[in-house]
């Protein structure tokens, strides 16, 4: 149970560095979130939440809201729970292993000014 604690207690710990971060230093804290994510004592829950589920569709389908404006696509969630909480998994997986990905999505789906930091968060 202690070690279940401290690796939740270190995925805590990579969120908030991650939302100190800014354009230039969110690499790293985003690539340790990913790491602890994959933890083996989360490797059959992940396995179950992420099970069916194919995040390039997702975000082609999300794509194709795109409007006329930088930031106005919106993310196509499904209505299941696990399932968001899968596709939210993936997506921190894929930006963890490709983070320089993370700021064309966040202009994509999050854009509302000249601070990508805020997207970022």
């Amino acid at each position: 149970m202690k070690q279940e604690s401290d690796l939740f207690v270190q995925i805590n710990n990579a969120v908030l560095d991650l939302q100190q971060t800014d354009s230039q230093n969110f690499h790293q804290p985003l690539k340790r979130l990913g790491r602890l994510l994959q933890h083996d004592q989360l490797r059959t829950f992940n396995l179950e939440i992420s099970r069916n589920l194919n995040l390039d569709d997702f975000i082609s389908k999300s794509n194709e809201t795109q409007g006329g404006f930088v930031g106005s696509a919106k993310l196509v969630w499904p209505d299941d729970d696990l399932e968001i909480l899968g596709l939210q998994l993936l997506l921190v997986l894929k930006f963890s292993e490709k983070p320089e990905e993370l700021i064309h999505f966040c202009h994509t789906f999050f854009y509302s000014n000249g601070k990508i930091s805020g997207h970022i968060q």
